[in-house]
């Protein structure tokens, strides 16, 4: 018997008992009352724990976090110690925090709040529940309010200063550019520059043209500015809007008098052959700033190589091209071949992704060797590279070795010391 309360008795089949305990423990882990098994008191934890930010609204107490504490089960809402599934507000800042922002609701007296009968796994979507979103999108702003600074996107800014949350604009700044390469399946350069420094803004690119662009830095109009990346969710902001950026990009090819275009949606003649051209001519159109009604102007910056995916992803469909007189390495124009082109595949059939940068690279050099130097100098390349991987290790530290080899005889020998 007890004193006060309610004493409920229930007689439990023998296969119910079974693991019994953890989930009565489960189920009082964030009740709003004691309650004790077996004699025991079970323990209990604020449903809001490690929340930065709590403040109460409609019958509930709202907490906020800067990251998701609810992954994976995304058991967002605590129905009296019963935690359920609800789309609830988040919003994620840009690219150098990418802090996640997340709420958690503590239900307290909300007899509008309802869960679907009879599983109970999910509140109905009414008015209150309309409400109640909107009070912890405000609280979640709030709480954002409190830093010193953000990186949320235009539209969630605006957004706060709908719910009357005045927030600064977001911090200043972008991510120094990096060219796009054919294997970019990591996240973008996160390094910040300082606000004050020149910045032209590049738009996301193909991996051909990037490379291209590339070869242009240093060169005006780019010699006197930091290229960085565009970060199209903070359009709106003043500080954005006021910063030049690259509108188009286009590239003009001279070869024996006649010129040919080439762009992210123009290809080059399938009977375009590799090799050397007499010019390769970048041309970026740069607007002042990045209002649609701010003036234009058109540079032109020389580069030595272009390597054109011109619709495909392959090696041998590509177009590779280097100048006459420009100077590129060989080491130079197979880096770009690699970064342009090369893709490695997960097929379960596949070999490692190792294994396939470093066939790629073979090749890549054969072809580079072979547009600037001739078909002499790819096959020499081509046997040096193979008697690096192949044959260098086998040769004693203290030893040299002369190898003469034809179609169908090698003979090799040692050098005498």
């Amino acid at each position: 018997m007890i004193g006060w309360g309610t004493l409920i008795s229930i007689e439990l089949p023998p296969d119910w008992k079974q693991g019994l305990s953890a989930v009565v423990a489960d189920a009082a882990r964030h009740y709003p009352l004691p309650v004790t098994l077996n004699e025991t008191l079970l323990p209990r934890e604020d449903f809001l724990k490690d929340a930065i930010f709590v403040e109460n609204a409609c019958g509930c107490r709202i907490g906020v976090y800067d990251r998701d504490p609810d992954w994976p089960r995304d058991q967002r809402i605590n129905f009296h110690g019963h935690r359920v599934k609800c789309a609830l507000p988040t919003v994620r800042e840009e690219k150098d925090n990418g802090s996640l922002w997340t709420v958690r609701i503590d239900i307290m007296d909300a007899p509008e709040i309802h869960m679907v009968l009879p599983a109970r796994k999910e509140v109905i979507d009414n008015a209150a529940l309309k409400a109640l979103r909107d009070a912890a999108e405000q609280i979640l702003y709030k709480a954002i309010a409190t830093r010193p600074d953000h990186r949320l996107p235009f539209t969630a800014w605006q957004r706060a200063c709908e719910l009357g949350v005045t927030l600064p604009q977001a911090r200043s700044g972008l991510a120094i550019w990096r060219p796009q390469t054919a294997d970019d399946c990591h996240g973008r350069s996160s390094r910040m520059i300082a606000p004050e420094g020149a910045m032209l803004i590049v738009p996301a690119l193909e991996p051909d043209i990037a490379q291209a662009l590339a070869l242009a830095r240093g060169k005006p109009p780019t010699q006197d500015v930091q290229l960085v990346e565009a970060e199209d969710a903070l359009q709106g902001y003043a500080w954005y809007d006021t910063l030049p950026v690259i509108r188009d990009i286009s590239l003009r090819i001279d070869r024996e008098g006649s010129v040919h275009r080439y762009d992210d949606d123009m290809c080059l003649p399938a009977d375009f052959a590799c090799g050397l051209v007499d010019r390769i001519v970048i041309e970026l159109t740069v607007c002042e700033t990045g209002r649609t009604d701010a003036p234009r102007s058109v540079h032109s910056i020389e580069i030595p190589a272009l390597v054109c995916r011109n619709g495909g992803w392959d090696i041998e469909e590509a177009i590779i091209l280097a100048t006459r007189d420009d100077g590129i390495t060989p080491d130079r124009l197979s880096r770009m071949i690699y970064a342009t082109i090369f893709c490695g595949a997960d097929d379960g059939d596949c070999d490692s992704w190792d294994t396939q940068s470093r066939s790629f690279e073979r090749e890549a050099r054969q072809h580079a060797t072979h547009i600037l130097l001739g078909e002499d100098a790819a096959t020499l390349e081509a046997i040096n590279m193979s008697a690096w991987d192949n044959l260098s290790w086998l040769i004693p530290l203290d030893r040299k070795i002369v190898i003469h080899a034809e179609r169908g005889a090698i003979t090799v020998d040692f050098l005498p010391n």
